[in-house]
């Protein structure tokens, strides 16, 4: 590396630390900061017990990876459970994953379009957004280019070690993301058809590679098979699947039709369901295989719309549009002037920019391999459903094929003033540019950036669960206002006036709720509570009336 190439990493580095440190200013009065929600609480709840050593459900396997709890765990042990140290450890980390994405660029697209890739990787607002969350993204960024750049280097020179190691690194990110595996698989196959490697070669490449996937899956196969499971990772898949893929989905809600819309409320009523229609209890990779085999038959009883959705998916996934899964992302930009800033450049830039410098590519080995990691990383969203956070490992590799676009233009730029002929592809790639440009600024969809519905409700989650539930009450209703069927805004709104001792209120707002969804059993068993509340207070209230009446 050149003298040039380090000043200009360095420099990098200390901008966007500068930044990210300005970023965790901003948001340290935001009120989700100390108080996770969702996904961040479940994390949250899984890292702090593995702190304390206390296993987190030792007697089944993993429902989700846990790489990042584990990750997490450790920073809450070095801060004592405060949430600021490991905040701000992601985002230092987060700061580092441009430079390996210039490392894994400058020997695909060249120096120039490494650092603009790079550049464009160290300002893009999602990225702060998320080094921010208690989710597995500030980890799988780094993992996943760490990877790929260890891999191009096995592909080049299929060393035994270097192809262990690209193997140990798939499988690390696997326990992080196990849908990051589609691709990998497909990693020996496709060497195969490259001209200039011997099929011999494969198999040295093929084995240790393997070998090294499987050594770094195999602590939490054996920790699900010790509790009873063959599970490889997660046991997760198949509900997921379903949820992506039902009659009723919309390819981006993560809630099953006819469960409760918490996370617990959501985990329990899969297994519950799937259990009642088995008829006997399953174990976990059962109720994935249950699962599984519904959204087969959904796709063979209803190809048209199954079709339909995946078409949307695909839609979603290559739009500007910023899909929430745990909190509302434009909700969250008030408390950032940063992440305000720097989201104006967002996904509906970076992919019809990338999309042009495919035009423009020169390519081999090594852009082939990057073009089918996006391929195949994007097939395993399509798959399930889309949000922001699961394309992120796209966006970390956009931005390279971005970058020789940019460079690419503007050489032609430099070269248009000095009268020097352009590139026929040019022309071309700056068609491919303005056709993704609409596609990915259009809405067929209805998507709606303005919608704060998530955003108001977490708000009152964050006041209900700390108890200040008079704070908590106009938020619920801001989510009321927006989405009239919220049903976990409206239950919550119910506890809010429970607790308050404001039964009538409560008891109108749970009647409510049933005579949309009779068969939400929380709001059920809330509202005999609030009767059977009342019917205790009646006879008081009579006591006292006639105790007025014998006063007066």
């Amino acid at each position: 590396m050149t003298p040039k190439e380090k000043l200009f990493l360095l420099l990098l580095l200390g901008a966007t630390i500068l930044l990210r440190l300005g970023y965790l200013g901003e948001i340290r009065d935001n009120p989700f900061f100390e108080s996770p929600t969702l996904d961040e609480a479940i994390h949250y709840q899984w890292a702090s017990n593995l702190a304390r050593h206390i296993p987190w459900f030792p007697d089944e396997p993993y429902f989700r990876a846990p790489l990042y709890p584990w990750f997490l765990s450790a920073l809450l042990a070095l801060s004592k459970g405060a949430l600021f140290l490991p905040r701000l450890i992601q985002l230092l980390i987060g700061a580092v994953t441009p430079i390996l994405l210039y490392l894994l660029g400058r020997a695909v697209v060249g120096r120039s379009a490494a650092a603009a890739g790079a550049t464009i990787l160290a300002l893009y607002g999602l990225a702060f957004y998320f080094d921010g969350q208690l989710l597995i993204v500030p980890i799988l960024l780094p993992l996943t280019l760490l990877y790929l750049l260890v891999l191009l280097c096995a592909v080049e020179r299929p060393m035994p070690r270097i192809s262990f190691l690209a193997g140990v690194l798939l499988g690390v990110t696997a326990t992080a993301r196990p849908n990051i595996l589609l691709f990998g698989a497909a990693i020996p196959a496709a060497m195969l058809f490259f001209r200039s490697i011997r099929r011999d070669t494969v198999r040295r490449f093929a084995l240790p590679y393997l070998l090294g996937t499987a050594g770094a899956i195999a602590p939490v196969t054996l920790h699900n098979v010790a509790a009873g499971d063959r599970v490889l990772i997660s046991w997760q898949g198949g509900t997921n699947f379903w949820i992506g893929n039902n009659p009723s989905s919309d390819g981006m809600t993560a809630i099953a039709p006819g469960t409760e819309g918490t996370w617990w409320g959501g985990y329990r009523d899969l297994i519950r369901i799937a259990e009642k229609n088995e008829g006997h209890e399953l174990l976990r990779s059962e109720v994935s295989r249950y699962w599984f085999r519904r959204t087969l038959r959904f796709f063979e009883d209803e190809p048209r719309k199954a079709a339909a959705l995946f078409a949307k998916k695909l839609y979603l996934l290559l739009n500007d549009f910023e899909v929430s899964n745990n909190q509302g992302i434009y909700f969250f930009l008030r408390y950032s002037k940063i992440l305000t800033f720097l989201t104006s450049f967002g996904f509906g830039i970076l992919f019809p920019l990338a999309a042009a410098g495919m035009v423009l590519m020169r390519w081999d080995r090594k852009s082939f391999l990057l073009f089918l990691f996006l391929v195949f990383y994007g097939a395993s969203i399509v798959l399930f459903f889309v949000t922001a956070r699961y394309r992120m490992p796209i966006v970390a590799v956009l931005p390279l094929f971005a970058g020789r676009a940019l460079t690419r233009w503007a050489g032609a730029a430099r070269g248009a003033f000095r009268h020097r002929p352009i590139g026929r592809r040019l022309p071309l790639s700056i068609g491919v540019f303005l056709a993704a440009l609409l596609l990915s600024n259009s809405n067929l969809y209805g998507l709606d950036r303005g919608r704060m519905t998530q955003g108001y409700y977490n708000v009152g989650v964050v006041h209900l669960t700390a108890r200040r539930f008079d704070e908590a009450i106009p938020w619920f209703r801001k989510a009321l206002d927006e989405e009239g069927d919220y049903v976990n805004a409206r239950y919550n709104l119910g506890l809010c006036y429970s607790y308050l001792g404001r039964l009538d209120d409560a008891e109108r707002e749970f009647r409510r709720l049933l005579a949309d969804r009779p068969g939400f059993a929380p709001a059920r068993e809330a509202l005999g509570s609030v009767i059977e509340r009342k019917r205790a207070e009646k006879p008081t209230a009579e006591s006292k009336s006639r105790a007025d009446g014998r006063a007066r």
